[in-house]
């Protein structure tokens, strides 16, 4: 890590020079936030940070697993944070003599989170979140990642039913919200045939999904349940067991 970040810790005014920056790597990652102190650049806090990560997996004994969860874990569950503060010389970087004092940080960045985030409800919250995912991934992308989701969910405590409604949110996404996941789902062979008419017919009773898209995927899965089947076989995948989601499903009746 430390020859990735290498010439990333030279203060801003040797940085502006070319004829300094002219004896350093072309393509080295000192191009990034150059124009910053070096405390402050993505280069040298990701360092910091893996540095830390580092330290979290030794205090473990060499246990990464659990030296991973003890740093994502860290700051009462938030993970790593910017510091407070940050001498580079403790971590074996810096050119300059800023780096034997400690240097502000997580102040100069700004507050965390705006007066409008922290005002956010839950609800609104994940509205963005889901709006966000469909406007990366696209309309049949994002239906792809909440069939993964709901299809790794599955078999977990709580039931796949209530998984994804509260993932969903269909009212803040589309109409047919549930009618995609549904159809991905079955095209990618996720869930049983069977287990999706009782999946999709339990949305049909609780509001969920409409009458309407409830027909058409009936319909669709109809169409070809014989060769869905013939796949499922072929390919080995493991099949969901249709008798947890009858009981998962029971329960909110």
């Amino acid at each position: 890590m430390a020859r990735i970040i290498r010439d990333c810790d030279f203060p801003v005014s040797r940085l502006r020079s070319s004829e300094f920056t002219r004896y350093l790597d072309p393509k080295g990652f000192w191009r990034i936030d150059q124009d910053k102190d070096p405390e402050l650049r993505q280069t040298i806090l990701s360092f910091v940070a893996f540095c830390d990560l580092s330290e979290q997996i030794e205090s473990a004994d060499g246990d990464f697993e659990s030296g991973i969860t003890a740093f994502l874990d860290q700051n009462d569950g938030e993970g790593w944070m910017l510091p407070d503060q940050l001498r580079l010389r403790d971590y074996g970087i810096g050119q300059d003599e800023r780096a034997e004092v400690p240097q502000i940080v997580a102040q100069r960045f700004g507050p965390r989170f705006h007066d409008w985030q922290l005002a956010q409800s839950r609800q609104h919250f994940w509205r963005e979140a889901h709006l966000h995912a469909r406007n990366i991934l696209g309309a049949e992308g994002y239906s792809r990642l909440i069939a993964e989701i709901v299809a790794e969910r599955i078999g977990e405590e709580a039931s796949a039913f209530d998984r994804l409604i509260s993932e969903l949110a269909q009212d803040f996404i589309s109409e047919r919200a549930y009618f995609d996941v549904l159809l991905e789902l079955h095209r990618h062979r996720l869930v049983e045939v069977d287990t999706l008419r009782i999946f999709a017919g339990a949305l049909r009773d609780k509001g969920h999904l409409e009458a309407r898209f409830y027909s058409e995927f009936v319909e669709t899965v109809s169409a070809d349940s014989a060769d869905a089947d013939s796949d499922s076989k072929s390919s080995g995948r493991p099949q969901l067991d249709l008798f947890k989601w009858r009981r998962q499903v029971d329960l909110f009746e």
